[in-house]
């Protein structure tokens, strides 16, 4: 049984510091008796424009040759873009994927270029920009909420609010609360206490972060959201009680 490699290569090219991982992990058996091979390959890109601010992608395929032909792999590919101001906090994040599809080519022979091809275009206004299965945006508002857009194509959903965010790592980054979303009808933000403000604050150790997140709280003891009154509030393709609001 092969184990798995790890291979990594980091490059400076066009104003981009790029780092790109792949991960040939071990074969199994399926129940058939045919041994399936797997690989994951992982691009970070990320730049800093003159401002300071702060743009990163990373490309994502996991391929398998699971109940494949000779000489074809499944490719499954995602794409995400975050953008953090120059003092390191995470203002935008976007999120697409774009489920499996084929390659005509054997897993072993399956480059980086081909298998990323559509994750380096998910973000181009071209071909693939908007032929994503899902994508989740978050764009901030506070320190520890979000304006949220989801939109699933195979579900027919499109969601948009304001969220909280989580906040077990902090607020430096932007993420949402664990588990599935259930996408909410009625959705309530209460303004946060001052004692609680500084207790997040408190949690980030680098002084530029923190400084920048102060920012982001001002006002936050008397932000207050109800999505009942938010015009810009969808909830839409969503079956089930308490749910469906146009």
């Amino acid at each position: 049984r092969r184990l798995s490699v790890l291979k990594q290569t980091l490059y400076f090219s066009a104003g981009w510091l790029i780092c790109i991982r792949i991960e040939e992990k071990a074969s199994w058996q399926a129940i058939d008796g045919s041994w399936v091979n797997e690989k994951d390959i992982i691009e970070v890109l990320a730049s800093i424009d003159k401002s300071g601010f702060i743009t990163m992608f990373k490309n994502c395929s996991s391929l398998n040759d699971f109940e494949c032909k000779k000489g074809e792999c499944n490719n499954i590919v995602s794409s995400e873009k975050c953008y953090y101001t120059s003092n390191g906090v995470m203002i935008d994040r976007e999120y697409k994927q774009y489920g499996t599809g084929p390659l005509s080519v054997d897993i072993s022979r399956a480059n980086v270029d081909s298998a990323l091809l559509i994750a380096r275009n998910a973000f181009n206004y071209g071909f693939w920009h908007d032929k994503f299965i899902s994508r989740t945006l978050l764009t901030r508002r506070k320190i520890d909420t979000a304006r949220l857009v989801i939109e699933d194509k195979q579900k027919n959903i499109f969601y948009t609010g304001i969220v909280t965010l989580n906040g077990e790592h902090g607020y430096r980054d932007m993420a949402m609360l664990g588990g599935n979303f259930d996408y909410p009808i009625d959705y309530i933000i209460n303004p946060l206490p001052i004692e609680e403000i500084n207790r997040i604050l408190e949690m980030e150790n680098n002084p530029k972060v923190r400084d920048a997140l102060r920012e982001l709280a001002k006002g936050r003891e008397d932000f207050y959201y109800d999505s009942t009154k938010d015009p810009s509030f969808h909830c839409d393709g969503v079956i089930g009680e308490g749910y469906g609001r146009k």
